[in-house]
C-alpha cells in the first residue's frame, strides 16, 4: 500500500466512517433522523471542500439511495403510512407519469 491515491482514499474512508460513528451517537441524543443528519453532513463536507470529494452518479443511485430509502422504510410506521394513503398517491401517480415526460426530451441520444 504505497501507493498515495489509495492511501489517501483508504484515509478519507476511514475519516468519514470516524466522523458518522460520532454522528450516530449524538443523532441517537438529539432525536434527529439519521438520514436528515447525514444529508446535512454531506452538504457541509462538499461545502468545505468540494474538489476534495468527488462522487459519481453511480455510487449515488446504487450505492447511497438505495440505503436511504430502505433506512426510511424500516423506519415509518404502517398507522403513519395507512393515515395519508390517498394524499400520497394523489401526489405520486401524477409526478411518476410525468416525470418521465418532461426528463426524456432533454436526455442526450
Amino acid at each position: 500500500m504505497h501507493d498515495p491515491a489509495v492511501r489517501d482514499a483508504v484515509e478519507v474512508v476511514v475519516a468519514l466512517l470516524g466522523a458518522l460513528t460520532v454522528i450516530a451517537f449524538v443523532v441517537r441524543r438529539v432525536r434527529l433522523p439519521l438520514s436528515v443528519a447525514l444529508v446535512s453532513f454531506g452538504l457541509l463536507v462538499a461545502a468545505i471542500a468540494p474538489a476534495r470529494f468527488t462522487i459519481s452518479p453511480d455510487v449515488v443511485l446504487v450505492a447511497l439511495l438505495p440505503g436511504l430509502g430502505f433506512e426510511a422504510a424500516f423506519r415509518l410506521h404502517i398507522r403513519d403510512l395507512l393515515r395519508v394513503v390517498g394524499r400520497t398517491l394523489i401526489l405520486a401517480t401524477p409526478g411518476v407519469l410525468i416525470g418521465p415526460l418532461l426528463v426524456a426530451p432533454v436526455l442526450p441520444a
